[in-house]
């Protein structure tokens, strides 16, 4: 750990910003220009390797306004790699929610600005997986927010680049925030990320709880596996979470990862349009999984009829689960604007 004061090639050492289990970050200021910057590094010598390859996937994408600006990569002493990043001196989404900057005003201001973070952070996320990057570990602590609340995703130390819609495998992500696949070490995807900002989102509706958490659910897949845990974390909030979004977040939490919406139909919906076409999508989803649920078990190869039958009901259970509370908040929808 280095001291104030300390030289790292053209920076200086002001102050540590943070540390996690992989890497280190500073607050360094230019001696030559005099600005400040963020300098971040690996803690042990075989995380360098790693490192090195974050800063190749964040290069890519520093240039989106909702993503933290990567400017420098270097080496320090002992060859440590090092990246200087833009200072965001705002703090985290984590921030705000625990010292309750994001509920400063009245509620209206409130859930403008929950909707404005949840739009920025999407919007950069989308930047990111159109560039094949899937962040995997989306969670209020990697969100930062300027002054001017401006939204900027960072760290991408467990980050990776996918090829032509593959997945890949999981990483160890933030327990609370996870998906139910990298929960489970399945593959991950950029539905990953869709499942993970969802929980970010409900995470500022919830706000701080008696026990110090801002989240009140231990594991994000538990959130998914449990129906009853999270129609009670979406409902018993500290913001009133509107309709529309309820609906949403319900759909981005899905168990299936083909059943979530990606970014582009979730800014859809944030930016007003309709849900139809989300609630068409997650029904056809659920149907088109009918025909393998069904051939892909015969019985000549031994299984039960009764747990065939079993699993085809629990799929319709749960298209119908899904699509009619979509079906009807847009009838009301429908009826208020007609009438």
């Amino acid at each position: 750990m280095y001291k104030t004061g300390k030289k790292i090639g053209v920076y200086v050492v002001e102050s540590l910003a943070g540390q996690g289990g992989f890497g280190i970050v500073y607050k360094v200021r230019h001696s030559k220009v005099d600005y400040l910057r963020a300098l971040k590094m690996p803690l042990k010598e075989e995380h360098f390797e790693k490192f090195i390859t974050e800063c190749k996937q964040w290069i890519k994408l520093s240039d989106h306004q909702n993503i933290v600006r990567l400017f420098d990569v270097g080496l320090g002493s002992g060859k440590r790699p090092y990246a200087v990043a833009e200072w965001v001196c705002g703090g985290s989404l984590s921030d705000r929610i625990v010292d309750g900057r994001l509920y400063e005003g009245s509620e209206q201001e409130t859930s403008s600005r929950i909707l404005s973070y949840a739009v920025q952070s999407a919007n950069g996320l989308l930047y990111a997986n159109e560039r094949n990057v899937v962040h995997r570990d989306v969670k209020p602590a990697n969100i930062l927010v300027t002054k001017d609340n401006i939204v900027k995703v960072s760290d991408f130390g467990l980050a990776v680049e996918l090829r032509d819609g593959q997945k890949t495998n999981t990483e160890h992500a933030s327990k609370p925030f996870r998906s139910p696949e990298q929960a489970t070490r399945e593959v991950s995807s950029v539905k990953s990320d869709v499942f993970s900002w969802a929980l970010t989102v409900l995470s500022m509706y919830t706000g701080v709880r008696e026990c110090g958490s801002y989240y009140p659910w231990e594991d994000g897949y538990l959130l998914a596996s449990e129906s009853s845990l999270r129609d009670r974390c979406l409902n018993e909030t500290r913001v009133e979470i509107p309709q529309n979004i309820k609906a949403l977040l319900e759909s981005c939490l899905q168990r299936n990862p083909e059943l979530r919406p990606d970014f582009k139909q979730v800014l859809g919906v944030l930016e007003g349009d309709t849900l139809a076409e989300v609630a068409t999508y997650a029904l056809a989803e659920q149907m088109r999984q009918l025909p393998s649920i069904y051939n892909n078990q015969p019985l000549n190869k031994g299984v039960n009829r009764k747990e065939r039958n079993k699993k085809i009901r629990l799929a319709l259970y749960a298209s119908l689960a899904i699509g009619l509370p979509w079906l009807i908040y847009l009838g009301f929808h429908l009826y208020a604007n007609v009438f």
